[in-house]
C-alpha cells in the first residue's frame, strides 16, 4: 500500500516540494516566486498536506495536483481562501451586477474551485453573470 510525501507549499499555492520530508535540501522558509511564508499541514487540523504520492513503482515526470481543501478537516487551505476572498472583492467591484447578483455569483465560487455535483451548473451560472458583468469582472473571473 502507497503512501502520501508531505508537501511544502507557499500560503499562496505555489509548490516548493513534493516530497518534504524525502527532499529536504529542497525545503524554503518562504517561497521563491511570491516571498510568502511556506507550510506542510494544514492551518485548522495540523494534517501533512498531501504531496508525492508513493505506490513503491517508479513515475517519472509526475508533479501532485495542490489540493483546495484539507483531506482530514475539509477546510480550505490558505490559498483557496485567498482565491475565494480576492474573487469576492473583484465581483464586488462590479458596477453592472445589482448586489443580489453579486451574492449569487459568490455563492458560486466554492463549486466552481472544487469538483462537486454542483461545478457544471455553476460554470452554466457563471457563463450567464459573465455575459451581464462588466468587461473587467468578466475578464478577471475568466
Amino acid at each position: 500500500m502507497g503512501y502520501y510525501h508531505t508537501a511544502q507549499i507557499c500560503i499562496k499555492g505555489h509548490m516548493i516540494n513534493s516530497s518534504y520530508n524525502k527532499y529536504s535540501e529542497l525545503n524554503k522558509k518562504f517561497c521563491t516566486k511570491c516571498g510568502v511564508k511556506t507550510i506542510t499541514a494544514c492551518s485548522e487540523c495540523n494534517s501533512p498536506i498531501h504531496g508525492t504520492y508513493d505506490s513503491g513503482l517508479p513515475v517519472i515526470g509526475f508533479e501532485p495536483v495542490i489540493d483546495s481543501y484539507c483531506y482530514n478537516c475539509g477546510n480550505p487551505y490558505p490559498w483557496t481562501k485567498l482565491a475565494l476572498e480576492k474573487t469576492e472583492e473583484i465581483i464586488s467591484e462590479d458596477e453592472c451586477l445589482s448586489q443580489s447578483e453579486k451574492q449569487k455569483l459568490v455563492e458560486l465560487m466554492p463549486d466552481l474551485v472544487s469538483e462537486t455535483p454542483s461545478t457544471n451548473l455553476a460554470v452554466i451560472k457563471l457563463k450567464k453573470f459573465l455575459s451581464i458583468s462588466g468587461k473587467f469582472t468578466a475578464d478577471a473571473l475568466r
